[in-house]
């Protein structure tokens, strides 16, 4: 019964300081290789998708229509939707890395 409860205190303390390897995300019980919790990825399980998106099974961030990035963490406001090259494209009206910039109808984009 002794053997068991100190064998439980070692393994408890073992994942306890290893979750510092894993960025507390994750365990890890040789120090080197995390296991790492639901949401997260990466050798050290520091990858999350932002909120805006999951992680498919080779560990990647499939993002929401208007997020784009490694992370999910770039966005198109609202105002647009991300292409295949991971790039804004803004609907009428809208203009900026972003899509952010509202036009108003007031002018066009000067692409010079």
């Amino acid at each position: 019964m002794i053997k068991i409860f100190i064998l439980i205190i070692v393994f408890s303390f073992v994942i306890s300081t290893n979750q510092e390897v894993c960025s507390e995300n994750g365990i890890s019980l040789n120090g080197e290789q995390c296991i790492c919790f639901e949401g997260y990825s990466g050798a050290t399980c520091d990858v999350q998708c932002s909120g805006h998106g999951t992680l498919n099974a080779l560990g990647y961030c499939q993002c929401l229509l208007h997020y784009s990035g490694a992370n999910c963490e770039i966005e198109c406001s609202g105002y647009g939707y991300i292409n295949e090259l991971s790039i804004c494209v803004c609907e009428k009206g809208y203009i900026g890395n972003d899509c952010s910039i509202p036009c108003n109808g007031h002018g066009h984009l000067n692409t010079t």
